[in-house]
């Protein structure tokens, strides 16, 4: 496959969407203290 500028930055930009979604939707950690399980984030 012929990799020219136009296919580089197509598949910069699905990696970075795929990032940007999976920390938007990914649970988050830090945020609270999550080890009980009566903190409402889970």
């Amino acid at each position: 496959m012929e990799l020219n500028i136009q296919n580089i930055l197509v598949i910069t930009s699905l990696i970075l969407a795929i990032i940007f979604l999976v920390r938007k939707f990914s649970p988050k950690k830090t945020k609270g203290n999550c080890s009980n399980k009566d903190c409402g984030c889970n």
